[in-house]
C-alpha cells in the first residue's frame, strides 16, 4: 500500500466515523430529549390535574380563576372539568369547543395519561385525568406539536453545530492522519532503500509509540542483513577467487544457451572474450566447440568427453543440474598426459625394437655358434667373427639398459643434482681421454679451446655425460678433420660449443634430434652401437641445470652444438 492510499483511506475513515456518529448521536439525542420532555410535561400535568382534582374535591367552583393560575406557567395546556358522561363543565378552549376525531367522548372520559396521533391535526397529544369522588373528572390536553416545533428548533442548531464542528474535525483529521501517516512515510522511504541495497542504518524522530519499535526491530534486522549479505559477499569474493585461480576452465550455460559463469581459463581455452547473459553461440565461434557446448546443454544428463581445441586435448566433464536446467561444464587440460601416455607408447615401442634387434641378432649367431661348435673341426676365424658381433650386441643391449637407467633416475621426483663450482675445461680433457682411441683410429683431431679459468656452476659428473654423449657422437658421425670445443660468455652465462666437421644433419630432423630413440642415420647409429637415449639425456640434464642445448648443422659440412649453462661462478 501507498503511503498517500494510506493517508487517504486513514483521513476518510476517520471522516465516515465521525459522520456516522454525529448522525446517530442526532437521532438518538432527539429522541432521548423528547422521550425526557414528555417525561417532565407529563409530570407537570399530572401535578396540574391533581391540583384540579383537589381544588374538586373541596367543592371549588370557581374553575375559571383555578385554570388561569395553572396556565400562568407559560405551557399551553387545555384544562377540561366534565362529568364522567362526557358533558364539559368547564374548558380553557373558549374558541374551539371541538376535540379530535380520534378522541371523543370515550378518550375523554379515559383516567390516567395517555398519548395518541390525530390525524386531522396531524400531531400528537398528550392527555392526562384524574375523576373525583362526586364523578367530575379535571383533564389536562397538551399538544405535543408544541414539543416537536421546540426540538425542530434545537435540532436545527444542534445541526448548525455539527456543521461548524465537522469543519473543524475536517482539518483536524486531515493533520492526525499526516501526522500518524508521517512515520510510515519514513519507514517507506527506509524499505525502499533496504530494498535498493542500501543498509545503512534508519534514522528517525522518535514519536514515542509503536513505530519506534518498528525502527528498533527495522535497524536490527538491516544490522542481521548486513552480517549476512557481508558472509555472503566474501563468500561469493573467495569463491570466484577460486574459480578463477583454478586451471580448469569453467563454463556454466543454462538451457536457453545464456551463459551464465565462467573464469579466465575458459576464454583461454576459447581464444574469446565470453559475457554473461549472453548465448554461447554469440561468443564462440569455433563450431566444433559450440556442437559440443550444444550437445551438453540439449542432452540434459552428466558426462565425460576427451575433445581437442586446436593442440589441446581436455577432458571435459559435464555436470546436468536439473533443478536449475543448467549445465555445468569442466575442462581439464590433459595435454601432457596425453603426450606422456603417446610417448610411454612411443617409448615402449621403440625399447622393444632396440632390445629384439640386438637379441634377434644374438639369438640368432648363438645358434650358428652352436652348430659350429657341434662339427669336428670347429672354424674358429668365423667363430671368432660370430663371438665378435654378440660381444657387440651384449654392449649395445648393457649401453641401453644404462641409458635407460639414467633416464630414469634424472625423472626422478626427488632427484638433486650436486651443485658445486666446476671447471669445464677439464671435464672436456677428461671427455677427450674417454674417445681418443676412436678419434686415433680416424685421425680426428680434438681440440680444447675452453679457458681454464672458466668455472660454471653445476653437477660435474652429469656434465661430464652431457659431453661425453656429444663428443662420442661428434667423433661416430666424423670421418675426417677435427672436433673442436669453445666457450664464451654471454649474459653471464657460459656459451659450450662442440663442433664438428662431420656428415652433418638434415634440417628436417633438427627438431627430433633431441627426442628418445630418435636417431637421423640409423645404419650408421646400429653400426656404432648408439641407442638413440644419448641426447635425451644431454638435453634433460642442460635442462636441470637452468640451460638449453641447441644444434645447428648443414648436411656434409658438420654440425654444432651449443650447450648454454649458467654463470654463477665465472672467473
Amino acid at each position: 500500500m501507498r503511503v498517500k492510499s494510506f493517508t487517504r483511506r486513514l483521513f476518510f475513515g476517520y471522516l465516515v466515523i465521525f459522520v456516522c456518529t454525529v448522525i446517530i448521536s442526532g437521532f438518538t439525542a432527539g429522541f432521548l430529549f423528547r422521550k425526557a420532555a414528555i417525561k417532565i410535561i407529563t409530570a407537570n400535568l399530572e401535578k396540574q390535574v391533581f391540583f384540579l382534582h383537589t381544588r374538586l374535591e373541596n367543592g371549588q367552583t370557581d374553575f375559571e380563576k383555578t385554570c388561569n393560575m395553572l396556565s400562568a406557567s407559560g405551557e399551553r395546556v387545555r384544562f377540561i372539568i366534565f362529568h364522567a358522561d362526557g358533558d364539559i363543565i368547564y374548558d380553557t378552549q373558549t374558541v374551539e369547543k371541538s376535540f379530535p376525531a380520534e378522541f371523543g367522548r370515550t378518550g375523554l372520559a379515559k383516567q390516567g395519561v395517555s398519548i395518541f396521533y390525530s390525524h386531522e391535526k396531524k400531531t400528537e397529544f398528550l392527555y392526562v385525568s384524574k375523576k373525583s369522588g362526586s364523578g367530575v373528572m379535571a383533564g389536562a390536553l397538551y399538544e405535543l406539536k408544541n414539543l416537536d416545533e421546540n426540538l425542530s428548533e434545537f435540532n436545527n442548531r444542534f445541526l448548525l453545530f455539527c456543521m461548524i464542528f465537522f469543519i473543524v474535525c475536517l482539518f483536524l483529521f486531515f493533520f492526525w492522519a499526516k501526522i500518524i501517516s508521517a512515520p510510515l512515510t519514513v519507514l517507506s522511504g527506509e524499505a525502499a532503500r533496504i530494498g535498493s541495497g542500501d543498509f545503512s542504518v534508519c534514522r528517525y524522530t522518535r514519536t514515542y509509540s509503536e513505530f519506534d519499535n518498528i525502527f528498533e526491530s527495522l535497524n536490527s534486522m538491516i544490522s542481521h542483513l548486513q552480517g549476512l549479505f557481508s558472509e555472503l559477499q566474501t563468500e561469493k569474493t573467495e569463491l570466484a577467487r577460486v574459480i578463477n585461480a583454478m586451471q580448469e576452465g569453467i563454463l556454466v550455460v543454462q538451457t536457453d544457451g545464456k551463459i551464465i559463469l565462467f573464469n579466465p581459463p575458459a576464454e583461454s581455452l576459447f581464444k574469446t572474450r565470453l559475457r554473461c547473459s549472453h548465448a554461447f553461440w554469440e561468443e564462440i565461434r569455433d563450431a566444433a566447440s559450440n556442437e559440443f557446448i550444444n550437445t551438453a546443454v540439449t542432452g540434459k544428463k552428466s558426462f565425460n568427453a576427451e575433445i581437442t581445441f586446436g593442440q589441446q586435448t581436455y577432458l571435459a566433464c559435464c555436470s546436468w543440474v536439473p533443478e536449475r536446467n543448467t549445465a555445468i561444464l569442466v575442462f581439464h587440460d590433459i595435454t601432457e598426459r596425453v603426450h606422456l601416455e603417446t610417448n610411454k607408447r612411443t617409448f615402449l615401442s621403440n625399447l622393444s625394437h632396440e632390445l629384439r634387434t640386438p637379441l634377434t641378432s644374438i639369438n640368432g649367431f648363438v645358434e650358428t655358434v652352436i652348430n659350429l661348435l657341434g662339427q669336428k673341426v670347429p672354424d674358429t676365424d668365423r667363430l671368432s667373427h660370430f663371438m665378435e658381433i654378440i660381444r657387440r650386441n651384449v654392449q649395445r643391449l648393457a649401453l641401453l639398459v644404462a641409458d635407460i637407467l639414467t633416464l630414469g633416475s634424472l625423472e626422478e621426483p626427488n632427484y638433486k643434482l650436486e651443485i658445486k663450482p666446476v671447471n669445464p675445461s677439464k671435464i672436456i680433457n677428461s671427455c677427450f681421454s674417454l674417445v681418443s682411441q676412436k678419434a686415433a683410429e680416424k685421425k680426428l683431431l680434438l681440440e680444447n679451446k675452453i679457458p681454464g679459468e672458466l668455472m660454471i656452476a653445476g653437477d660435474e659428473f652429469r656434465l661430464e655425460q652431457v659431453f661425453v654423449n656429444l663428443i662420442d657422437n661428434a667423433v661416430k658421425y666424423t670421418d675426417y678433420g677435427k672436433i673442436e670445443i669453445t666457450a664464451d660468455y654471454a649474459d653471464h652465462n657460459a656459451v659450450i660449443r662442440v663442433k664438428d666437421s662431420g656428415v652433418g644433419i638434415k634440417a628436417d630432423n633438427i627438431d627430433k634430434l633431441f627426442s628418445r630413440f630418435f636417431v637421423a642415420d640409423k645404419s650408421r647409429s646400429r653400426e656404432k652401437g648408439g641407442t638413440g637415449l644419448g641426447l635425451s639425456i644431454v638435453k634433460k640434464i642442460v635442462l636441470m641445470h637452468g640451460g638449453s642445448v641447441t644444434c645447428e648443422s648443414t648436411p656434409g659440412q658438420g654440425s654444432c652444438f651449443t650447450v648454454t649453462l649458467p654463470g654463477k661462478f665465472l672467473v
